[in-house]
């Protein structure tokens, strides 16, 4: 598994570098057809901005390209270098006969180590975002943020996996098909909780306040056949 590790470490660097020749080294030229169109950038964008929203959109890109590669190293250095297998065993010691205990244990440690290797990376995006003004929430909000998003997860992933583990006991060669059942109806839950519970941790939903503007929008949204009686606004 290690040997595995470093390979996928050093394809990482070797597609970071493309990728990066890629992105910031290429010049794209806008179709021909659009040009000195509404769609041409330079019709109403200074040379400017033209160039830092040319910057921030490659350095986003960028980032959003390294990112899901980075997160699978971390995992394999999870397993590679037996952090996982560490985490159980604490898990076990902290708890020797609930499950559900060893199960939270695990997932905080596995979720903890997670978060932290993935930290730089994503406060260099909202870095970016702050100094091109395209985020302008202050850091400690920021932070806020991340660590709700992160005991939310705790929160779904630790009966989840707890309820994994007990499936698995129970039917060691059906595990798979009784799980997958199991979390579709979960699945379907979670889909109308999130906008009521957990979208409201992160954003102040308040009413539109241009009542011209929400009547255009909610005109368009009939001309649609898009059910709305309200709109709202996120502060």
């Amino acid at each position: 598994m290690k040997k595995l590790f470093w390979g996928f470490v050093s394809l990482f660097i070797l597609y970071g570098i493309a990728m990066f020749f890629y992105l910031f080294q290429a010049q794209p030229e806008l179709p021909q057809a659009y040009i000195n169109s509404p769609a041409d950038p330079v019709t109403f964008m200074s040379s400017e901005q033209l160039y830092k929203a040319t910057i921030y959109s490659r350095v986003k890109d960028y980032l959003f390209f390294i990112g899901m590669p980075y997160e699978w190293i971390i995992y394999l250095l999870l397993l590679g270098f037996g952090f996982s297998v560490s985490f159980y065993m604490i898990s076990k010691k902290i708890s020797k006969r609930s499950l559900f205990i060893q199960s939270a244990v695990y997932v905080f440690l596995i979720s903890a180590f997670v978060a932290l290797l993935q930290l730089p990376l994503q406060y260099y995006s909202y870095k970016v975002s702050r100094e091109y003004g395209i985020n302008v929430q202050p850091i400690n909000l920021w932070l806020g943020d991340k660590g709700k998003s992160f005991l939310i997860d705790l929160i779904i992933m630790i009966p989840t996996i707890w309820l994994l583990y007990t499936i698995i006991r129970r039917s060691p060669k059906r595990w798979w098909l009784w799980f997958w059942v199991i979390t579709i109806p979960f699945s379907i839950l979670l889909f109308f909780v999130q906008p009521i519970i957990i979208d409201p941790i992160f954003n102040d939903f308040q009413l539109l306040q241009d009542q011209s503007l929400n009547k255009d929008i909610i005109a368009l949204a009939k001309r649609a056949d898009i059910p709305a009686e309200q709109v709202y606004q996120v502060n």
